[in-house]
């Protein structure tokens, strides 16, 4: 295997192992299943989040590059104001769906970077970055389910799945799920399967095609998917295969930085930990720390900061701000 391979088998492997070992013991519909692998997934969140945005803003620093620093913190005062707005019109649900789907654009974006690093014949961008079309209705038709229907404070609303419906309709409509849905998979149909058979790639073109009609078919059988076990897959995989790959850097380039990058995960990681080990010990004042580590609207300004700071790291984007010799995250400068 080479070192992809193992970045995507330690990503993806790890969250199917918690999630296999969780169902041996109860069932995909338990509320306290739904719980632990939120907080699981915004743990791996805040470890993902926090060292991103310290590890670039160090780089940016050493760069001496006001362009870069400048463009950082812009991108950084933008999305806060941006989640801001949402947070003071008390429509943190409708942030939590945009936010979702911005999600799938960077984590689209970040996979095809990786890729570029690790393989000379990357598939070319537009085949690759419509993936987000494909990907992005697996959310949206999750929505109803019920295990969408946490309060910012992780405590379980408990809806029947009619009102889970109704609570929905409320913050967007279904219809407009649906088209949304409809117009993603058919945007995605066009930039990948009918043109690779347009340019005479028979065989990818067509197993696509076929691939993304029998998921609409699927769809329409099966909804609604479990929205947290949907959410807990992709996130975690995201946080640990970027988590892993830097550490796959570090063993080949500068070994002797792996303690200090592996102290700051465990820096980060331990309380929210420890708090949560200790949420039913009957300790003053635990709950209502967990209540603040976890809270819902400091994940939204936090994964908001990263999605759009993430920009920096990608060279088109660099491009656009006419300093393309910086090299974010680079082993060698840090």
């Amino acid at each position: 295997m080479n070192a992809y391979q193992i970045n995507k088998a330690v990503g993806l492997g790890i969250p199917l192992l918690i999630l296999g070992f969780a169902l041996t013991i109860t069932n995909p519909n338990d509320p306290q299943l739904w719980w632990i692998l939120i907080v699981i997934t915004h743990t791996l969140a805040y470890m993902h989040f926090l060292l991103g945005y310290f590890y670039q803003f160090k780089m940016v620093r050493r760069s001496r590059n006001k362009t870069m620093m400048i463009s950082l913190l812009g991108l950084t005062a933008v999305s806060l104001l941006f989640t801001l707005a949402f947070v003071l019109i008390n429509a943190t649900s409708l942030m939590a769906i945009i936010a979702i789907w911005y999600f799938i654009l960077h984590g689209t974006l970040n996979e095809h970077t990786l890729i570029k690093q690790q393989f000379p014949n990357a598939p070319e961008a537009k085949y690759f970055l419509p993936f987000f079309l494909y990907l992005s209705p697996f959310f949206l038709l999750s929505l109803e389910h019920p295990s969408f229907f946490f309060t910012p404070r992780l405590e379980f609303l408990n809806p029947a799945p009619e009102v889970a419906i109704n609570w929905l309709s409320n913050i967007v409509s279904l219809d407009f799920l649906w088209l949304s849905s409809l117009l993603f998979f058919g945007a995605f149909i066009v930039l990948v399967p009918l043109r690779l058979i347009y340019n005479r790639s028979y065989t990818a073109g067509f197993l696509i095609l076929a691939i993304t009609l029998a998921t609409i078919v699927t769809f329409n059988d099966a909804r609604p998917l479990n929205y947290i076990i949907l959410y807990f897959i992709a996130l975690s995989y995201h946080f640990l295969s970027f988590s892993f790959h830097f550490l796959q850097r570090y063993i080949k380039e500068r070994p002797q930085l792996i303690p200090t990058y592996l102290f700051h995960h465990f820096l980060i990681i331990a309380p929210f930990l420890v708090v949560t080990l200790l949420i039913n010990s009957g300790i003053p004042h635990i709950r209502e720390l967990h209540w603040f580590l976890f809270d819902g609207k400091i994940f939204l300004f936090l994964a908001m900061v990263h999605n759009t700071t993430s920009l920096l790291n990608e060279e088109w984007f660099r491009t656009f701000v006419n300093k393309t010799e910086v090299k974010y995250f680079s082993i060698k400068n840090t």
